[in-house]
C-alpha cells in the first residue's frame, strides 16, 4: 500500500468552532503528481488489478482518465467515523476523543466531496443495503 501525503498539510477552519485543523480531506493534502507517477509504474508490473482509494480520488481528471473501472463504495456516516477512529488510533496513535472531535468539527463538513466524487463512478456500492448500482453513461 502506498500513501502519498504532503509533508505540510493545508489548514482548514472548523465551521462549528472556528478552530484551525490540518485538512486531511483537502485535495491539496495529497501529492497527486507523485501518485500518478507511482500509478504509472504500477501499470508496468505484472499486477492484473491495481486499487487506488481515497475520498477525493475521482476529483483529479488525470487520474480519472487512467482508471479503467471506477467503483464508489458508499457507507453511512457512522461507519465512516468508526473506520476513521480505528485507522487513526492505529496509524497515528491518537486518542478516540481527539479523532471524534476532529471529525465532528471539520471532516463531516466536507461531505460535499463525497457527492462530487459519486458523479464519476461507474459502479456505486451502497454498503449497508448491499446494493450495486451500475451506470452505463457519464
Amino acid at each position: 500500500m502506498l500513501t502519498v501525503i504532503l509533508n505540510k498539510l493545508p489548514k482548514m477552519i472548523s465551521p462549528l468552532t472556528q478552530r484551525e485543523y490540518d485538512d486531511w480531506n483537502s485535495l491539496e493534502s495529497v501529492d497527486y503528481d507523485a501518485l500518478l507517477v507511482d500509478l504509472k509504474k504500477a501499470t508496468k508490473t505484472s499486477a492484473k488489478i491495481i486499487i487506488v482509494e481515497g475520498v477525493n480520488i475521482f476529483s483529479i481528471n488525470k487520474l480519472r482518465e487512467i482508471l479503467q473501472l471506477k467503483i464508489f463504495i458508499d457507507t453511512d456516516i457512522e461507519l465512516r467515523l468508526y473506520r476513521r477512529i480505528k485507522r487513526t488510533m492505529k496509524e497515528f496513535n491518537m486518542k478516540m476523543d481527539d479523532i471524534a472531535t476532529y471529525f465532528i468539527e471539520s471532516a463531516k463538513y466536507q461531505e460535499e466531496n463525497i457527492l462530487f466524487n459519486k458523479k464519476y463512478m461507474l459502479i456505486l456500492y451502497l454498503m449497508e443495503l448491499k446494493i450495486l448500482i451500475y451506470r452505463s453513461t457519464f
